[in-house]
């Protein structure tokens, strides 16, 4: 998170905003005091849309990667626990799960290309649809105060960490 600025252009945005940034200060305590400040609701939007979209361009190698061995190298009952944002993973997923059954993989920070149905508490990838009520999901939230990352606050996150709970300990 300390170059998370520079390597995402976020600057611009910032200075647009008025808001200071010192090459190399930490992004989470930036955006901590932004969303700490009520007036400043719409800026938070902004930065999450700006981190959404220089995220969701990212776009796997044709080639296989890191990203496609690790896949295929699991089994059904395996997981991978993800913190990232970006789609590289999902697009691996995408690509190989009609080779094989895949392991499952729990979003703990949200992702870029995957969306939920909170009411149905089903997750997916965002082009797809709940197959309780039919609608497109939701994207899902990228961003938590770092003073409090309170996952719970968000029943996709949530979901995610119990699941994860779960997996680690049936893993062992």
């Amino acid at each position: 998170m300390i170059d998370l600025v520079e390597v995402t252009s976020l600057d611009a945005l910032l200075a647009d905003a008025g808001v200071s940034w010192e090459t190399g200060s930490n992004f989470e305590t930036l955006y901590q005091s932004i969303i700490a400040d009520a007036s400043r609701a719409a800026l938070a939007g902004r930065i999450e849309k700006h981190l959404r979209d220089y995220f969701s361009a990212i776009q796997i190698p044709a080639e296989a990667t890191l990203y496609d061995k690790l896949l295929l190298s699991l089994r059904p009952k395996d997981f991978i626990a993800t913190f990232n944002w970006d789609p590289l993973l999902v697009q691996a997923y995408k690509r190989n799960r009609r080779l094989k059954e895949l392991p499952c993989i729990l979003f703990l920070h949200g992702n870029v290309d995957v969306g939920a149905c909170v009411e149905h508490r089903r997750k997916g990838f965002l082009e797809h649809n709940c197959s309780d009520c039919g609608r497109l999901f939701e994207p899902t939230k990228l961003l938590y105060p770092v003073a409090q990352k309170n996952y719970a606050s968000d029943p996709f996150i949530a979901q995610e960490w119990v699941a994860f709970r779960a997996a680690l300990e049936y893993a062992y």
